[in-house]
């Protein structure tokens, strides 16, 4: 041939097969799994968190939710998959679970959805005729013309509780919460402070379907006014000093919004008492679930171990639902 022709080969047979297959880490049907991962300011917990929960649960394999991994082929063959991650990785989470057909410790994706999202919690909590705190989702063209009238709590509203929110005292205080907010999410959710005592309530539905409440914490140490509660909590269990009667209607009012978001696996729960009613707050359908941690202390307190509450989890994981798509 010729200077600069081209030459065309036509391959007519393969005296070797190609057989592209993917790769699949094989598991034991009954292997637990605890996938954890979040953001880099708080990932450490959660890691520390799957630790824990690996070692209470014996014998499970922790894998990191990270950018670029594919979690499917590793999870897959899996028996169950037990969440320790930040609750915006939830719903993406227990979708893959039900699309492998695995059984899932936590919620469904639309209950993370829920939870995680404070004006949709609101609008489901008060639709189920439960008591909630008067809030609001701003943009930001609403929040240019906001103006301070009263004490008011500020997060994202795309962000699930605890993280991020701050209290707003003041006109200066109210910019700025909304400025930190919207950096996080396209909305803002703000809310009234409402006045009485916050606890926090953790929750976990068993094998049954019965929920199993914690130890109910004081939120707010010593203090008196909702302005004075402390926006970061210390993480160390302080006991509420509550009489039957207002343990109980926290109790009804915590477990009323676990079920009416439709919540499975471990939840934490804000309530506000004031003497007469209870004001259902946050809720955290993710709590860090380290063993020197708050909501496993709380567990502790009512004779529930870490080993024991780690059985609980499993034993009312939801079955993979193999969803088509």
């Amino acid at each position: 041939m010729g200077a600069g022709s081209l030459r065309v080969v036509f391959v007519t047979e393969l005296t070797m097969p190609i057989r592209l297959r993917p790769r699949v880490l094989e598991r034991p049907r009954d292997s637990v799994v605890v996938v954890t991962g979040g953001p880099p300011a708080g990932g450490g917990e959660y890691a520390q968190a799957a630790r824990d929960l690996a070692v209470a649960i014996g014998g499970a394999s922790v894998i990191a939710a990270v950018a670029g991994r594919r979690l499917a082929p590793e999870l897959a063959g899996a028996g169950v998959v037990v969440p320790a991650l930040a609750p915006g990785l939830l719903a993406p989470l227990a979708s893959l679970c039900d699309w492998l057909g695995i059984a899932y410790a936590g919620c469904s994706p639309r209950a993370a959805t829920l939870a995680t999202d404070p004006a949709l919690a609101a609008a489901v909590l008060q639709a189920a005729g439960i008591t909630v705190a008067s809030g609001v989702a701003i943009d930001r063209c609403a929040a240019r013309g906001m103006d301070y009238l009263d004490p008011v709590r500020i997060r994202s509203a795309g962000a699930p509780a605890p993280h991020g929110h701050r209290i707003a005292a003041t006109a200066q205080q109210l910019r700025a919460g909304l400025a930190a907010a919207l950096a996080g999410g396209d909305q803002a959710w703000v809310e009234e402070l409402v006045e009485g005592y916050a606890v926090s309530v953790p929750i976990v539905r068993t094998r049954t379907g019965d929920l199993l409440s914690g130890a109910a914490h004081d939120l707010a140490p010593g203090a008196r006014f909702a302005l004075d509660r402390p926006v970061a909590q210390s993480g160390a269990y302080v006991p509420a000093d509550l009489d039957a009667r207002a343990q109980s209607r926290i109790q009804r009012a915590a477990e009323a919004a676990y079920r009416a978001l439709g919540l499975s696996g471990i939840a934490s729960i804000e309530v506000v008492d004031d003497g007469d009613r209870s004001v259902v707050g946050m809720i955290d359908p993710a709590p860090v679930l380290t063993r020197s941690g708050l909501v496993v202390a709380q567990f502790a307190a009512i004779g529930l171990g870490p080993a024991e509450l780690a059985a609980v989890l499993l034993s009312a994981a939801r079955p993979g639902l193999r969803t088509a798509y």
